[in-house]
């Protein structure tokens, strides 16, 4: 794991993160967004695609951002806040209450939604490289180290400490939290539940805040374990047992952390299903977010398996024989082989084509007759495998010509050449 404490080098590795997200290879497998919770406005309702590489989940709406730098936004928008703006330049995303917030690529920031309290009055420059949305205010780092806040302050959630030696934020309720370049907390705002009593230590290295009406914050540490403090109600800082967690989340009554296997716990209140992380999953999560009463993940799609096209044995045969032509040890591991094409090379006159990997055609008598097998999956992946017919007289003929001693006339190498001289060129049509 990184050491947090080398800050000079932690930064320059945030911007190139961000342009590996707009670059235009698509990664070697894709993600898509699973959610599972609360569903009343629709913030479950995950868009479809596996092209995903960021999420944030909020009080009642969800963002995603997409490997070419765009973003999609579902779930409750009464004030426009999953009208996502155009364009594919953004690197980050963040979903406050009732309204959410970017970083674009050029360093500066943009937010939507409600504006009542300023939290989409962004501030002027070029020069943000990591952001957070709380309840109703934002947080955002600057590539110097030092953090901004804008939106409400009733409770001086944006009074920021002074220093330039922070490294990561995060935004609860009515509160904010900091990890330092020494691997430190801090934080400010409301305390009334104990979700500024950061704990001491200097080996964090990754934070999460959450809350409603109560607040409470979870910090991983270089050791892979996670501690969680403030508002308890429900046991959303009753941490499970480990050091092998990645990442963790918080939302307003549970939280979240992802294992360095894939899987995702969660624990804390769970009456509208926000734990119940889906099984059947495996073992195949990257990312989690957490909103007020439901949850978010990306999971990891393999990059799609191409299929194995087997046309199966040399087939020896008289001439006018039927033959049978047999695919179906051609397989997808991924899928289902959905059309076999069998045909006759160089001319490609094709012999069967259909949902049956097995066809019946008869010999046509030539010396070797090349069959070409052709599959498709239902990722419309194509594979293919040759086999050939070897005319049963001249395969006997070549037999009794391999059999013998032929000595310095090596007919073995030439035997084809041998056989309209032997047998006639009539005998060959």
């Amino acid at each position: 794991m990184r050491d947090i404490r080398k800050k000079t080098e932690l930064f320059p590795v945030i911007v190139v993160l961000f342009v590996v997200c707009l670059s235009s290879v698509k990664p070697a497998f894709a993600e898509r967004v699973v959610a599972w919770g609360w569903n009343y406005y629709g913030q479950c309702d995950i868009p479809e695609g596996n092209e995903f590489i960021a999420i944030a989940a909020s009080w009642k709406h969800s963002l995603a951002l997409k490997y070419d730098g765009s973003i999609s936004g579902w779930g409750q928008n009464n004030h426009g806040q999953s009208d996502s703006p155009a364009g594919n330049d953004f690197v980050s995303i963040a979903a406050g209450s009732l309204h959410s917030l970017s970083l674009r690529f050029n360093g500066t920031l943009i937010a939507w939604g409600y504006n009542g309290n300023g939290e989409c009055d962004v501030p002027d420059g070029n020069d943000f490289v990591v952001i957070a949305a709380g309840f109703d205010h934002n947080l955002a780092l600057k590539y110097d180290g030092s953090v901004v806040a804008w939106g409400s302050n009733r409770d001086d959630q944006c009074n920021v400490p002074a220093g330039s030696d922070y490294v990561a934020i995060a935004a609860g309720y009515i509160f904010s939290l900091a990890l330092k370049s020494d691997g430190s907390l801090t934080a400010w705002g409301l305390n009334s539940f104990g979700e500024c009593n950061v704990p001491a230590g200097y080996d964090f290295v990754a934070i999460a805040a959450g809350g409603f009406m109560k607040g409470h914050s979870l910090a991983l540490k270089s050791n892979g374990s996670v501690v969680a403090w403030g508002d308890n109600s429900y046991g959303q800082c009753n941490v499970p047992d480990g050091n092998d967690f990645v990442a963790v989340a918080a939302g307003a009554s549970h939280s979240l952390a992802l294992k360095s296997d894939g899987s995702v716990v969660a624990w804390g209140r769970n009456d509208k299903g926000q734990c119940d992380v889906p099984s059947g999953k495996g073992n195949d999560f990257v990312a989690i977010a957490a909103g007020s009463s439901h949850s978010l993940a990306l999971i990891k799609e393999p990059e799609t398996s191409h299929p194995t096209a087997d046309a199966g044995d040399d087939i020896v045969a008289s001439a006018n024989e039927e033959v049978t032509l047999d695919g179906s040890n051609s397989h997808d591991i991924d899928g289902d082989i959905i059309l076999y094409t069998w045909k006759r090379l160089p001319d490609e006159v094709v012999i069967y084509s259909g949902m049956e990997p097995t066809c019946k055609t008869r010999a046509l008598g030539r010396a070797e007759e090349v069959i070409e097998l052709t599959v498709i999956d239902n990722n419309q992946i194509v594979a293919s495998d040759t086999v050939v017919i070897v005319n049963r007289m001249l395969k006997d003929l070549r037999d009794i010509i391999d059999s013998k001693q032929v000595g310095d006339l090596n007919l073995d190498r030439n035997v084809d050449s041998l056989y309209p001289a032997l047998l006639g060129e009539d005998w060959l049509r």
